[in-house]
């Protein structure tokens, strides 16, 4: 891990922006996507184990490096049956690589819906 967070199990098919951001690094494999808020809070977010070996088939990405995304709108796709037949885990990490910046951070341990439940609590 580089910093605190949860690791979720997938369940939906889709990787919303958590907050409004800007996207730091996407690997073409779709294993990692890093997003920046305004304020200069980093995640990560770590889809599965070994993704990489895949090598991006069944995910489609609706961003590219540089973008600035609005809260809720699309970063990626994923095929979640892909996964499952394809990788020994779908747990995913996300992660805030500068953890150091929040004074806490609390997560959800309940189902969280893509862009419609809070994930991660992160205190400023």
């Amino acid at each position: 891990m580089f910093g605190e967070g949860v690791a979720i199990e997938l369940s939906g098919y889709q990787v919303v922006a958590p907050f409004d951001c800007i996207i730091e690094q996407l690997y073409p494999t779709a294993a990692q996507i890093r997003i920046r808020s305004a304020q200069g809070i980093r995640m990560q977010i770590q889809l599965g184990v070994k993704t990489e070996t895949m090598m991006g088939n069944g995910f489609r990405f609706y961003v590219k490096k540089g973008d600035k995304i609005p809260r809720g709108e699309p970063i990626l796709d994923f095929n979640l049956r892909k996964m499952k037949e394809n990788l020994s885990s779908t747990l995913s990490a996300i992660t805030i690589l500068n953890s150091d910046k929040l004074k806490a951070l609390k997560g959800n341990y309940l189902q969280a819906r893509a862009g419609e439940d809070t994930l991660l609590f992160l205190y400023v």
